[in-house]
């Protein structure tokens, strides 16, 4: 089992608070939580995930995850922030995306422990000129709020006003001009993924996500245009060489849901650590001895 990077609660920040959501994450609060080591399946620079960096004040977290989505793929977030939850997704959640959350997703599973609460997905188009969020409550029992959060034309730096699917809001901004970061699959990285500092930036109240308390962990992927064909881009990592898991481990296409994904079939653990209750003094738990202070490309 690899290492989980685990970020404390930081104190109520003031920069936080007049913090700008556009999709650089650039903020001095940030603390780098993962990086990615695997080249995208989905294409050099359009659909990957380079980095997880977070921070947490006192209501909200921050959360920004570099890399660009485009060509109406599917950055797709899941958070464990309470008790109980999903660790495989059910059918009978909120209608998302033409019911996409549950037709398609339905039925793919997390690693054991990682029961997910609180979805959240964002794409943007081919040409990288609208974008949309939506959001929904994963309840133990189904059933939960949530749909499209909103959404429309976009250029770099743009922010989507979410309304949220527990009424509680979050802010949404993306910048979409990396140029370096995690290469084509089968070739060399062509830059440090550490050191990409755009992509998807989301502030988001603690009380939406539902945290109770204890410890905050995320999930995701990089996700074809229709929710069903999962790559290799993988919040937590996958083992070197991975391909597409596509939608059952053995990276098919099949017009179906990934109920034939299930990340314990994947060495380590797909998910990270956000935040964890707070010691007496904050303390960011190494990334193989990564430096606390934020580098910037």
């Amino acid at each position: 089992m690899k290492n989980i990077c685990a970020m404390a609660l930081i104190g109520l920040s003031g920069s936080a608070m007049g913090q700008v959501i556009d999709g650089q994450i650039v903020e001095t609060d940030y603390q780098l939580i993962w990086s990615n080591n695997e080249g995208t399946t989905f294409g050099n620079n359009r659909s990957e995930i380079n980095g997880i960096w977070a921070y947490c004040d006192t209501n909200n977290l921050y959360l920004g995850v570099t890399g660009n989505v485009q060509d109406f793929n599917k950055l797709e977030l899941f958070f464990d922030s309470t008790a109980g939850g999903q660790n495989s997704l059910r059918n009978d959640n909120a209608d998302v995306d033409f019911n996409q959350l549950n037709d398609k997703l339905g039925g793919l599973t997390f690693d054991s422990g990682f029961e997910a609460d609180y979805y959240l997905t964002y794409t943007v188009n081919g040409d990288r000129n609208e974008h949309y969020t939506s959001a929904a409550q994963l309840n133990s029992a189904g059933g939960g709020p949530g749909g499209f959060q909103g959404g429309g034309a976009y250029v770099d730096g743009d922010q989507i006003a979410a309304g949220g699917a527990n009424g509680n809001g979050y802010t949404l901004g993306t910048n979409q001009s990396n140029v370096g970061g995690v290469a084509d699959f089968g070739n060399p990285n062509d830059s440090d993924p550490a050191l990409v500092s755009t992509g998807t930036e989301i502030a988001i109240p603690l009380s939406e996500l539902g945290y109770t308390g204890g410890l905050l962990r995320l999930a995701g992927f990089i996700n074809g245009g229709s929710h069903d064909y999962v790559s290799n881009q993988i919040i937590g990592g996958a083992p070197a060489g991975t391909g597409s898991l596509g939608n059952d481990m053995m990276g098919n296409f099949i017009d179906g849901s990934l109920a034939g994904i299930d990340f314990n079939n994947l060495a380590g653990d797909q998910f990270v650590t956000l935040k964890v209750p707070a010691p007496a003094s904050a303390v960011l738990l190494g990334l193989g001895g990564i430096a606390a202070t934020r580098r910037r490309r």
